[in-house]
């Protein structure tokens, strides 16, 4: 319905018409929407165009009724047509201004007037935050007077600005270079505005448009869009996203520790190595005689993690991996003193300090504080949750998730 709205306006120079050639444009249904809304009755038209051939008739008023008279044969071609049908509408360029720039979120700047002869200001158009342009809207451009506006538009708008006009126009490879170094845009209204039955709104061709002026003219300005998984410290807090959902945490080493597993993804950690990576401490703490330092299981565990990084080490020279092969030669130097630590004579364990023990103790508890803290309602009780799900807190830590998440740390 819009588009032969638009080229039927494009070619009224005074953007009025007979009832018949509006309703003909629009339909039935949508005229006797519009008729109030959107147009201002007039006096009688002296003629008007057939709306099944276009030929141009004479309107005549005679005792019963008008007449559709055609001028050249002097034969009548219609009797007793309605008064509507024959009366004068002229589009309220105002009403049609204000739909135009609610259905495309322009922001209107109340009071302005048409400059005659040239384009309305519709308001603040803002391709993305931050950023305006100014609006305008022509109807109907000649193609003489459109060109002078154009100019008159880049000599005034030094930002840009963009144009609505009803249809997209031709103009010469010199004012199209001039619009594309000024920023500015024509767009014909075909392309972004739509009518659901109702009102005016904005079509998919709009956005199109959006972000092809962002691109074009403002890709100096864009800012990329924020990950959907992130774990993140920025000087005193971190930023958490999860899932597109994002909250801010006061620093905290059990962030820290989080951090570093999200960043071993399903790596076995070494507990005592957790606590020098991330603080620095040594990983072997001094001797006491709180009691027996790991129980027959623990060592066990030890013992079988040691040979499966050996297998890994392995596996990483037959590969060529240089990078690899360092971190698990580091990961076995620490296997290897902490189990010459806890081993006494004939392979017993002896009373010596409980120093991984209580380093497992320790991380645990600053993870569990921050998964606390991150739980609250005001916060990411999704991410909390998943974390306690994916994170393993044994003597060897890791980050085992059900599913892959691509975190940005």
């Amino acid at each position: 319905m819009l588009e032969s709205f638009w080229h039927f306006i494009w070619m009224r120079p005074g953007l009025a018409a007979s009832g018949a050639e509006w309703r003909a444009c629009f339909g039935d249904a949508a005229w006797d929407m519009l008729r109030q809304r959107l147009f201002t009755g007039q006096e009688i038209a002296r003629v008007c165009r057939r709306a099944n051939d276009q030929r141009l008739v004479r309107v005549v008023q005679t005792s019963s009724g008008y007449h559709l008279v055609c001028e050249t044969t002097g034969n009548i071609e219609a009797w007793d047509v309605p008064e509507e049908d024959v009366r004068n509408y002229r589009l309220d360029v105002t009403v049609l201004r204000d739909m135009i720039t609610e259905a495309l979120d322009i922001i209107a700047e109340p009071g302005l007037a048409r400059r005659t002869p040239g384009a309305w200001p519709l308001g603040d158009w803002r391709p993305r935050d931050a950023v305006t342009v100014p609006a305008f809207l022509m109807l109907p451009p000649t193609a003489k007077l459109l060109a002078a506006e154009i100019q008159r538009l880049l000599l005034e708008a030094e930002a840009g600005f963009v144009l609505f006009v009803p249809q997209q126009p031709r103009l010469d490879a010199q004012l199209r270079a001039s619009l594309e170094r000024r920023r500015a845009v024509i767009i014909a209204l075909p392309d972004v505005v739509m009518w659901d039955g109702t009102q005016l709104g904005a079509s998919l061709g709009w956005d199109t448009y959006r972000h092809a002026y962002c691109v074009r003219h403002l890709s100096d300005q864009l800012v990329p869009a924020p990950p959907a998984y992130e774990f993140r410290k920025t000087g005193d807090y971190w930023t958490v996203r999860f899932n597109g959902q994002f909250t801010t945490i006061k620093d905290a080493v059990g962030l820290t520790y989080i951090a570093h597993l999200l960043a071993s993804r399903r790596r076995k950690v070494f507990a005592p190595e957790l606590l020098q990576a991330v603080t620095g401490e040594s990983a072997v703490a001094q001797v006491s005689s709180a009691g027996a330092l790991t129980d027959q299981q623990t060592l066990a565990d030890l013992k079988q993690s040691y040979l499966d990084t050996q297998r890994e080490l392995e596996k990483a020279a037959r590969n060529h991996d240089v990078a690899a092969q360092e971190r698990l030669r580091h990961e076995l130097d620490g296997l290897s003193d902490y189990l010459k630590k806890v081993k006494g004579l004939g392979g017993r364990t002896r009373e010596a300090s409980d120093d991984a023990d209580k380093i497992r103790r320790a991380i645990t508890q600053a993870i569990g504080r921050t998964l606390d803290s991150l739980g609250a309602d005001d916060k990411l009780p999704a991410a909390a949750q998943h974390l306690r799900n994916a994170i393993k807190t044994g003597l060897f830590m890791s980050y085992e998730p059900e599913e892959e998440w691509p975190w940005a740390l």
